[in-house]
């Protein structure tokens, strides 16, 4: 199934943001 982007594709700028945002050490852990 795919995603309905209505806005289209994010711009990498969105993304950069999001990552901005997301702190590493979480992420790490969430995997372990």
């Amino acid at each position: 199934m795919y995603l309905n982007l209505e806005n289209g594709i994010p711009s990498h700028d969105t993304f950069r943001r999001l990552f901005m945002i997301l702190d590493p050490e979480k992420i790490f852990r969430s995997f372990y």
